[in-house]
């Protein structure tokens, strides 16, 4: 807002205005004590963002001459684009003279395009380039390492050695994360256009011999077509530019004329469209057809073609395999040749030659492919160990496939009988036997997994089913979903809306599962990367073993309203992934392997309750990776200080608000707690410590919040191979105490109304000026 002043001009500076996406200009409206004039009175102007380029094309080749007269030209120049095409929006072509830039040829539009760039720990990897395809390699790594690699695609990943610890170092590529020592290789991954980013993350135990791949880009080249002239020069030179603004940094390239009369074809005058596809399976047979046009322009100055499988320096060794067929008189006509085959093991490629009475001139070539197409050798299935109905859990093993080159991936399907219906997962290939675990709900008619092998581009309908069947038990009293059945297959009796509120009668041995949430997969069975949490488990001895509380959302609500207020974070931030009820004399033996010692030392007839929970940031620490640790770091201290059994205020904060729902419940248990997700870096200094006065704390400049409860704790690190081993045999039984986890894997302002009352005062006129000095 400006006053008026009477001046005839008035300024508004503008310093550092982030326009908005689709800002093209400035509005100006006159306004009194009653309000402002509307749209249709102001004045306007446009305003143009002013930014210099700051890389530049380089490599100009002329691609050959279509146009066989002398003195005259036809064809396309290609130059590489520049490093980077966010500074600029195109490319100007201008003819080039002896004095200097000429007159504006045309223009090429910028892509987006962008060269692998390296962050944080580039210096421990080893980067080479050639050509378009850069290498990069990390030998034997150590622990919490970090590198990213932005660039654009389409690209080429080819990974060619590859060894990590499972689970826990890993390449991530897109939504894809690979890790462990038994892939395939080499991989391929195709990653289509756009931005992407490659992250290599290792934690801080356990290293590997590391890895290698390959990442070759395309697109890294712009064309420019010359229409038939006489050219004004041999010379073209071409600059990036942003809107009206060009870059300092220029590149030329030179034209060559041909004189169809005396040379051979020139390079404009490949063949077009050169493809084969392998239509048999079987390794080393080939079956199909060799397909391709003449050039588009200049075809009559092509007499013949010789088309012929070359080795891999580019020669032809098998005079049977050579075939030289006449050029066609249009350029539509597709010339073609079928083959049936033993593929020779040293042809590696397709050449196509243009030629005409002087000689063979201008050659194509593709790569030869033999196509394999193999099914997995054979699958089972653990059976399920889930017993609520239409509810799956269990792990399936696949055996490779026998030819193994080719495939990308295997996909499971949910199926109903022999048709795929649900995508379960897609799991990188490997030599050896493949274990794929997972846990999803299921409808009546999806009881068998079908197991297709994938490749680059096709995915094959065949492969191996494998039935199963619903395990249901009807000593588990909550049923997910309205579809229960029994055992015998009789219609189940009609359920409350809510069926986790029937209490029933509880076996000496039974556990009863209370329910499930988060970690049930989607309906649709997709893996996704978990957001940043703590993960724990809490052991809540309950007062009465013949009348325990009901598991009703009320429970839950209170379970997480004490977690929230001990640990300080809002109701959202907590979350009971499962809930489970057991007698606390079962519960003993389970928690002292994680407790390392019980705190109930007599047998005891009450039951307990087992609850996992998890505690996440909330949404403004969640987007700045620093706030995100350290508000982990916090919560991990706390929970420590809850495994060690400092849990006083847990204890108050649970009976206060379990008061209506279980009486007289106390002596809660937590165990060890878990960061899951990997951490980004962290930064020298920061830590667990210990603190005669504040207990366990963090060793960062900003100690966010100290335990209340004094106490010593001493805090080891768990990282040696005994916590590890115990911790996964822990997991892997399903009454252990805890869950098995896997480490870490403005609003628009309203319109304002326009007043009834306003003297609306036109501006006369509006104008921007812009600093070349400054740029936006």
């Amino acid at each position: 807002t400006v006053d008026a002043t009477g001046a005839a001009t008035l300024t508004v500076p503008l310093a550092n205005l982030t326009l908005t996406k689709y800002a093209a200009g400035l509005a100006v409206v006159a306004g009194n004590g009653t309000g402002s004039a509307g749209p249709s009175m102001a004045a306007t102007v446009e305003i143009k963002d002013y930014c210099v380029p700051l890389f530049g094309p380089s490599d100009v080749q002329w691609m050959g001459d279509a146009d066989g007269r002398p003195g005259f030209v036809a064809g396309k120049i290609q130059f590489q684009r520049a490093e980077s095409e966010k500074s600029l929006t195109h490319y100007n072509v201008y003819w080039h003279t002896a004095a200097g830039q000429g007159d504006l040829v045309g223009k090429v539009p910028a892509d987006g395009f962008s060269r692998p760039q390296c962050e944080v720990d580039c210096h421990l990897l080893d980067i080479n380039v050639s050509g378009t395809t850069y290498t990069f390699h990390r030998g034997a790594y150590d622990n919490e390492e970090l590198a990213k690699i932005h660039f654009s695609g389409p690209a080429l990943m080819t990974i060619t050695s590859f060894r990590t610890e499972k689970y826990y170092d890993f390449l991530e590529v897109g939504d894809r994360q690979l890790s462990g020592t038994k892939l395939a290789l080499p991989m391929n991954l195709k990653l289509p256009s756009g931005l992407h980013t490659i992250t290599w993350s290792s934690d801080r135990s356990e290293v590997e011999e590391g890895w290698t791949f390959h990442l070759t880009q395309t697109g890294t080249t712009a064309d420019f077509e010359v229409p038939s002239m006489q050219p004004p020069s041999m010379e073209l030179q071409v600059t990036a530019a942003f809107e009206e603004t060009e870059g300092a940094v220029n590149a030329y390239g030179t034209l060559k004329d041909f004189d169809a009369s005396v040379m051979v074809p020139s390079p404009a005058l490949v063949a077009r469209n050169l493809s084969f596809i392998d239509e048999n399976v079987q390794e080393k047979m080939i079956k199909g057809r060799i397909e391709f046009f003449p050039p588009s322009m200049g075809a009559d100055a092509v007499t013949f073609y010789h088309v012929y499988f070359a080795d891999v320096a580019g020669l032809a060794q098998w005079a049977e395999l050579s075939w030289t067929l006449e050029a066609p008189k249009k350029a539509s006509e597709m010339l073609q040749i079928d083959l049936d085959l033993e593929l020779p093991s040293a042809a590696v490629s397709i050449v196509a030659v243009s030629g005409n009475a002087h000689g063979e001139g201008a050659k194509t070539q593709i790569p030869l492919r033999d196509i394999v197409r193999s099914a997995p050798a054979n699958a089972s299935f653990s059976g399920d160990s889930d017993p609520v109905a239409d509810q799956v859990r269990g792990d399936l093993t696949i055996v490779p496939a026998p030819v193994p080159t080719g495939i990308t991936s295997y996909a499971v399907y949910l199926g109903n009988g022999t048709q795929k219906d649900e995508l379960l997962g897609q799991i990188p290939p490997s030599f050896e036997d493949i274990s794929f675990s997972f846990h999803i709900r299921l409808e009546p008619y999806q009881r068998s997994l079908i197991i297709v092998s994938t490749y680059d581009d096709f995915e094959m309908e065949e492969g191996v089913i494998v039935n199963f069947e619903d395990l249901v038990d009807d000593s588990t009293f909550f049923l997910l979903g309205t579809r229960g059945r029994s055992l015998g297959g009789s219609e189940p009796a009609e359920s409350p809306v809510e069926p986790w509120l029937r209490t029933p009668a509880m076996g000496w041995d039974e556990r009863q599962l209370l329910w499930t949430e988060a970690p049930v997969a989607s309906r649709r069975g997709r893996s996704h990367a978990q957001a940043p949490h703590i993960m724990s488990s809490l052991l809540l001895p309950l007062d009465s073993a013949d009348k325990p509380p009901a598991p009703s959302a009320e429970l839950r609500r209170a379970l997480r309203s004490a977690l929230a207020e001990v640990l300080k974070v809002s109701l959202e931030q907590t979350s009971l992934t499962q809930g489970e009820r057991l007698r606390c004399q079962q519960a003993t033996a389970k928690t002292a392997q994680v407790l390392g010692k019980s705190r109930l030392q007599q047998p005891d007839e009450r039951s307990c309750l087992l609850v996992n929970f998890h505690v996440v940031p909330d949404a403004q620490k969640a987007l700045h990776p620093k706030l995100t640790q350290d508000f982990l770091d916090r919560i991990e201290a706390k929970v420590i200080r809850w495994h060690q059994g400092s849990t006083r205020q847990l204890d108050a904060a649970l009976k206060h608000h379990l008061e209506s729902l279980a009486p007289g419940t106390g002596g809660a248990m937590v165990s060890e707690p878990q960061q899951m997700a990997p951490k980004e870096r962290r930064r020298a200094g920061r830590g667990l410590a210990i603190s005669k006065e504040d207990g366990v704390v963090l060793t960062t400049e900003e100690r966010e919040e100290t335990s209340e409860e004094p106490g010593y704790i001493l805090v080891a690190v768990s990282i040696g191979a005994f916590l590890g081993a115990l911790t996964v045999l822990f997991a892997a039984r399903r009454g252990a105490f805890g869950a098995a986890s896997v480490k870490r894997s403005s609003s628009s302002p309203s319109p304002t109304a326009e007043p009834d009352a306003v003297d609306p005062v036109t501006p006369a006129d509006v104008s921007v000026q812009l600093s070349e000095g400054q740029q936006g």
